[in-house]
Parts: C-alpha cells; structure tokens; sequence
C-alpha cells in the first residue's frame, strides 16, 4: 500500500507581486483617510509601480502633513510623479525621498516647493 501525499499548493501571486500589492493597498487605502497625517513608507522596497499610488495619495489626502519614502527605488520617473503631485497638494510639508534614486532635479524641486511651505 502506498500513500501519497496531496500536490502542494502554490500561491496565487509570488511573494514579491504580493509584496507589491499591500504596497500599493497600504497607499490606496491611506488616500481617502481624512484622519491620517504621517505615513512611513520607508525602506519597502517601493518601486516604479507603488509610486503611481503614491502621486495619487499625495494629490488627493489634504491631512497628510509627513510622509517619509526614504530608502527605496522610484527612479527618476518617480521622482516626476512625486513633484507633480506636490504642485496640488498644499498641506505637505515634509516627504523624505532621500536614498530612492528619484534624481536630483526631482530631489531640488520637492526640497524648494516644500521650503515655501515651512512657517516659523
């Protein structure tokens, strides 16, 4: 008699597109909460995809007041998407985008819009 054990199951999604998911879930969901002020999205490994979230979460929450992205890889393009979205919202006053490859043109223009926006 010989008994074999039922095939392993393998998961829907890899780990990294499943990564990527709560990524950009975790970014959605923050988007329409009126109540939240700081985000820390540091060192997760955010890429190009998670920055198209990130330019609509910039855009459209008007309590976000800090959001640290610091440490991950949105590339130049991000760095667009992340300027762009600042031009509309009003009420960011610190994103950290140090270590995330968004260039430094991108890099100087977040630092200037922001430092307009500091009051003492």
């Amino acid at each position: 008699l010989m008994i074999r054990r039922p095939p392993r199951s393998t998961p829907l999604y890899s780990s990294a597109a499943s990564d990527v998911y709560k990524r950009q879930s975790i970014i959605e969901a923050a988007t329409s909460n009126e109540s939240l002020t700081s985000l820390n999205l540091s060192a997760t490994a955010a890429g190009q995809g998670s920055t198209m979230a990130l330019g609509n979460l910039i855009r459209q929450n008007t309590s976000l007041t800090h959001v640290d992205a610091s440490c991950n890889d949105f590339g130049e393009e991000g760095g667009a998407i992340v300027s762009e979205a600042l031009e509309t919202n009003k009420t960011l006053q610190h994103i950290d985008v140090r270590m995330s490859n968004v260039g430094e043109n991108h890099e100087s223009a977040i630092s200037e819009m922001l430092k307009s926006r500091i009051t003492f």
